[in-house]
């Protein structure tokens, strides 16, 4: 095709001068509308219904324009739930030929000019009945050629990579002759196919020349957009795909079936896609690329079937799987399959038209066998205008219930954007020393309040006592334990029956288990009665130990883990200890060395919890500062000042918190271990006189145990436990017999550990806590602020020069901080699109409902969100919708009054769900 000289249609330069038709979504409410249907003209029919429907059509029709304008922007990227139809296909399947007839255009169709770039067609009526047919194209470029071989989102299609700046859509030509727009096309596709040259080159010069000069690719992923109004047009619009490729001519060109393939896939996953898949009746059903593809991804629920080349049927070719196909009894698609006849190849050599295509198409199926005869059943589905119908009313549908949801997934989205760009603003330049001081300000502001514990900064607080207990706990875990019975308690029944027993026979009685000291069941258990005399009794009632705090690692029990920790005593040992260690001239007495260091031996362990103590204050304090850190320098995580601030309160941690661990905390162990030191005569007193009430409670119900044991292997009488209190209480002998003391002064000796164990514990749990507080967490909350600052080198000569650098961004950041900003400006030129269209016909008085859930005319919910599905009727049941564009179940006005955008929509829209059935 050879252009001609001058002036054969529009550039960029001079389209001004063109008879362009004013935007879509500034249509004036007085110009004419026309039917969504197809073929709508200027007719009196035509002008009956637009005195019927008002600007309700102009409505609907500026909701698909406005629409087609969001996914302009590349919004789907940002998901964004745009509604789209995309025509799927293999090659030489007549899918050219079905872009054609719905849309009344010739689009390149020789081999080596196929689609080689998703093609955006949009065809929209004019509003006014004398303006001329025109076509824009324009050049949507979303991508750049790359050699490299990156990995990533970004590197999703080999040999390109998305642009980094806003994709940007420019005007590559129009034109008002349809004779023009073939070979526009292919020149607009070539100049996508050479991204980097200039697009304007491609308007001059012949076809043949321009593929020679220019090392095109063979496939790209950027768009060419192509926008048609004139009179009578349907309101569609639609992306043509690359053809399904089986196999790559050349081998080393075999990456271009996946390439096409994951193209082919980008645009139908997406929920929102209405997908025409087209099949030539020249093949078998079961070999359609596109159909399988659409089994293989699942999505057959969101497809139309488009059936091309119906005079092609093989030979004997079986009715009866074509009508099986058309019922949806075998390979069913959601929205059932449409039959369409296009003209070939020597009819459009000789000039046959589009309205020479139409006639031809509605003379054959109205003539020829089987569609004329045993199909007829299925006439509603052949033709193209019946295609184009469905599609129109599909699309205006599906663009009026998806307002809502844009609308309400573009302000989420900016609010996610703003929420980000908050998180990483731009790095200061003459207010850098206010910004890196103020951070640093409230931080160790937070931190302070943190300290205090002030009102809805507990939680450091809560944690902080949580590790006291844990220590208070451990030391007490650790306490000394005193078994309550000893060799000289055999034979309170019968004393003469402990004559001839040694001491290693009586010290079996004893209970090796561990026995608190302030604990005991005050009835006795019952013994066995085949225990003999001297065997060990039963085994007393344990102690009551507190739970662990929590489960987590400041508060897990330290029971356990310093159970083997324990100092164990029993009265028979310190009688043994007065007799061989402690030598004094007088009989029985101990001597106070001795005292005291079974006193210290009480001690030994306390390197362990103390120790353990510290390792979980480092992780707590660590959390807390980090986690508060984190909360003030997150915006600048990758700035320099980020890692340099936390370096100064790492090592800040470090320090006081070794401090503590390597000579405060020890150090009071040492002074515990040269002692013992009492300073409080009352607190001991105070303290042994308790323990000594409750340790003889315990010897008394001990010595009570062994008694009735005695009795029982003497006698041969049980008795219940019932009857053993009662005893004791009324045998006034048996209870003086019972609280005879055998040792006296060992129990003395007993009373005296536990109750310097218990202030010694204390005094260095104090201690330890105190010591914390008063250094380190004086530090945090008066120090911290002026420790950074003193670490960063704030103040000073450069201090400013040295908060410009702490501050500065990284390329990363810089990049990531410039894409939301991108990203934001487009969310918001979409967002004023949408307010533009709902301001304009009155979508501001009344309050919205819950959006997203779609509601039939009689106000059952739909239940499923997916209008293409089986089981959503959001098409077949479009609901008015309120002032918001959001669904109203009860709404009072008419469907005219309450939404424009609707009133159109609902009427013939009875059989939007695809049933053939139904229509039989």
């Amino acid at each position: 095709m050879t252009p001609e000289p001058q002036n054969r249609y529009a550039t960029p330069q001079d389209s001004q001068s063109s008879s362009a038709r004013p935007d879509i979504s500034r249509l004036s409410q007085s110009l004419e509308p026309l039917s969504l249907r197809s073929g709508s003209s200027g007719s009196t029919a035509a002008k009956d219904e637009v005195n019927a429907l008002g600007k309700d059509v102009i409505a609907v029709r500026e909701a698909i324009a406005t629409i087609s304008k969001l996914d302009g922007l590349g919004l789907t990227k940002y998901d964004i739930p745009l509604p789209r139809c995309v025509v799927l296909g293999a090659q030489s399947t007549g899918k050219s030929s079905v872009i054609e007839s719905i849309s009344s255009i010739k689009t390149p169709r020789s081999t080596d000019t196929c689609t080689r770039c998703p093609l955006f067609i949009e065809t929209a009526p004019s509003n006014d009945p004398s303006a001329k047919w025109e076509a824009k194209i324009n050049l949507r470029a979303h991508f750049e050629r790359t050699a490299r071989m990156g990995t990533g989102p970004k590197y999703r299609f080999q040999g390109w990579i998305e642009c980094s700046e806003k994709p940007h859509e420019t005007l590559f030509a129009s034109t008002d002759s349809t004779e023009n727009l073939e070979e526009l096309i292919l020149r607009a596709q070539l100049a996508t196919l050479n991204a980097e040259a200039d697009p304007g080159s491609f308007l001059h010069g012949s076809i043949t020349t321009l593929k020679a000069s220019y090392q095109y690719a063979q496939f790209s992923p950027n768009v060419v957009s192509i926008r048609i109004s004139g009179p009578g047009l349907p309101s569609l619009s639609f992306y043509d795909l690359p053809g399904i490729i089986g196999q790559a001519e050349d081998v080393k060109n075999q990456y271009l079936v996946r390439f096409v393939k994951d193209l082919v896939t980008e645009y139908i996953m997406d929920p929102k896609s209405l997908i025409l898949v087209t099949h030539s009746l020249s093949d078998d059903l079961h070999n359609s690329p596109a159909g399988g593809l659409a089994r293989d991804l699942d999505i057959t629920q969101r497809c139309v079937g488009v059936l091309t080349k119906p005079d092609c049927l093989p030979v004997g070719a079986s009715e009866q799987t074509l009508g099986a196909a058309l019922d949806g009894r075998s390979f069913a698609l959601g929205h059932g399959y449409f039959v369409v006849k296009n003209l070939a190849q020597d009819a459009l050599n000789r000039g046959l038209d589009n309205r020479d295509a139409r006639n031809q198409e509605r003379e054959f199926f109205s003539s020829r066998a089987p569609w004329a005869t045993t199909l007829l059943s299925h006439q509603s589905r052949f033709g193209t205008s019946a295609l184009q119908s469905y599609l129109a009313e599909k699309l205006a549908a599906q663009s009026v219930t998806a307002l809502p949801g844009i609308r309400d997934a573009i302000a989420t989205r900016i609010e996610s954007v703003d929420s980000e760009l908050a998180k990483i603003p731009p790095s200061p330049t003459h207010d850098a020393l206010h910004v890196a001081t103020d951070c640093m300000r409230k931080y160790a502001q937070d931190v302070q309040l943190y300290i205090d514990g002030d009102y809805k900064h507990h939680l450091f607080r809560n944690n902080w006592e949580t590790l006291q207990k844990f220590l208070a706990t451990a030391l007490e875990t650790m306490r000394p334990k005193f078994v309550p019975s000893g060799s000289r308690d055999i034979g309170i029944y019968d004393s003469s029956k402990t004559l001839g027993r040694t001491l290693d026979d009586s010290i079996l009685i004893e209970s090796d288990d561990e026995v608190d000291d302030a604990t005991r069941s005050p009835t006795p258990e019952t013994p066995s009665k085949k225990r003999k005399l001297g065997s060990q009794p039963s085994t007393p009632a344990k102690a009551l130990r507190k739970p662990g705090l929590s489960s987590n690692r400041l508060s897990s029990d330290p029971t356990k883990k310093h159970k083997g920790s324990t100092k164990k005593f029993r009265l028979d040992e310190v009688v043994a200890s007065l007799n061989t260690i402690s030598k004094t001239k007088i009989p029985g007495q101990l001597q106070p060395k001795v005292l005291e260091n079974m006193m210290i031996e009480t001690e030994a362990y306390w390197d362990k919890p103390i120790q353990e103590f510290y390792a979980r204050l480092n992780e707590l304090m660590r959390a807390q500062l980090r986690t508060t850190f984190d909360g003030h320098f997150n915006k600048w995580r990758d700035a320099e000042i980020f890692q340099a601030a936390w370096a100064i309160m790492d090592k800040a941690i470090k320090i006081h918190i070794d401090l503590q661990a390597t000579t405060e905390g020890p150090e009071f162990v040492r002074d515990e271990l040269e002692g013992p030191y009492m300073f409080h005569a009352g607190i001991w007193d105070k303290e042994k006189e308790s323990f000594l009430e409750r340790y003889r409670e315990a010897r008394f119900q001990e010595r009570s145990k062994i008694y009735f044991n005695e009795l029982e292997q003497s006698t041969g009488k049980v008795l219940s436990e019932n009857e053993k209190t009662i005893r004791v209480q009324k045998d006034q002998a048996l209870r003086s017999r019972l609280a005879h003391e055998p040792y006296t002064n060992e129990v003395d000796i007993v009373a005296k550990l536990a109750s310097y164990y218990k202030i010694a514990s204390h005094r260095l749990h104090d201690n330890i806590c105190m010591r914390i507080e008063s250094k380190f967490f004086k530090f945090l909350k008066s120090e911290l602020y002026d420790e950074l600052c003193s670490g960063l080198e704030i103040y000073g000569e450069k201090g400013h020069e040295n908060c410009v650098r702490l501050l500065s961004e990284n390329s990363a950041r810089g990049e990531r901080r410039r894409e939301l900003l991108r990203q934001k400006a487009k969310l918001l030129e979409g967002q004023d699109m949408l307010q533009e269209l709902e301001s304009k016909y009155g979508y501001d008085t009344a309050p919205p409902l819950p959006h997203g859930i779609p509601f039939s005319r009689n106000g059952s919910v739909v239940q499923n969100g997916d209008p293409f599905s089986d089981d959503g009727q959001a098409y077949n049941d479009i609901a008015t919708m309120n002032g918001h564009g959001l669904y109203s179940m009860n709404n009072q006005m008419g469907a005219s009054q309450a939404n424009p955008f609707a009133a159109r929509v609902e009427d013939g829209m009875e059989d939007v769900k695809y049933s053939p059935r139904a229509r039989r």
